[in-house]
């Protein structure tokens, strides 16, 4: 248990388009990544979820990057098992990054190849890999951003071949941003596909930022997190249940 928790102080955040402002972040510096946080539901089917992300540059004159995320799924509702995790999704990456010049409608890009797992043997066992793309639009002044992500899998387990049927080659985010107060509130829709021509298997997820230290003007004990409400409608929110449709509502904290 202390390991999760001692993991669970590590959360911070960041997403494709916020991390292009590391552009002037030294070598060495280990940078926060994908979005981090806490949130949970109110019953036993919607409990507590965190992921944490960082990621490390190389070398200074080469926009080399890993990078480690992990989503943890935790049943701290039942005291009548001992409130053990459900699942942890482990995922390096190792990838090129390009930021153009400020201004530019492309605002970032990344090739590189991950690997996603859960850690489990036998029949609940999941594990692929990919080689991604993914990209950073701005749309409107800064305001509505689109970040599509492309997928090209290699080494799929057996225990989930099908996994593309229902998770698809990628995903596209679409993020818009408040301009009432710059950076207090943000909704970000992501969708994606199962593959297949048919109409079935469209998952998607509501992402809705609230950030308070905007309305107050300071930042309780040196922190700006944000109240973070996500809405999940769809497969693979974890790996062992790619292929089961869910709907989960989880309110908690991004940093």
């Amino acid at each position: 248990m202390r390991r999760w928790l001692a993991s669970a102080a590590l959360i911070g955040s960041s997403a494709l388009v916020a991390s292009a402002q590391d552009s002037q972040a030294p070598a060495a510096e280990i940078r926060f990544f994908r979005p981090n946080y806490v949130i949970a539901g109110f019953d036993r089917a919607n409990q507590v979820k965190f992921q944490f992300s960082v990621r490390y540059r190389f070398v200074e004159e080469l926009p080399v990057y890993f990078a480690y995320t992990q989503r943890s799924f935790w049943d701290l509702y039942e005291w009548d098992r001992s409130t053990p995790f459900r699942e942890s999704n482990y995922n390096p990456a190792l990838f090129w990054e390009e930021r153009p010049p400020e201004g530019s409608v492309l605002q970032a890009a990344r090739f590189g190849v991950d690997h996603e797992s859960n850690g489990k043997a036998g029949l609940t066992s999941r594990s692929w890999n990919r080689v991604f793309l993914e990209a950073a639009f701005v749309v409107i002044d800064r305001r509505l951003s689109i970040l599509p992500r492309l997928n090209a899998p290699f080494a799929v387990a057996p225990e989930n071949a099908d996994i593309l049927d229902f998770l698809g080659p990628g995903e596209v985010m679409i993020e818009y941003i408040s301009a009432t107060i710059p950076d207090h509130s943000r909704l970000q829709i992501t969708i994606r596909k199962g593959r297949g021509w048919n109409g079935n298997r469209f998952s998607w997820s509501s992402d809705w930022l609230l950030r308070p230290q905007t309305v107050f003007g300071f930042k309780p004990f040196g922190l700006n997190p944000s109240l973070y409400i996500q809405l999940w409608r769809g497969y693979g929110e974890s790996l062992i249940d790619y292929n089961h449709f869910l709907t989960r509502f989880r309110v908690g904290v991004r940093f």
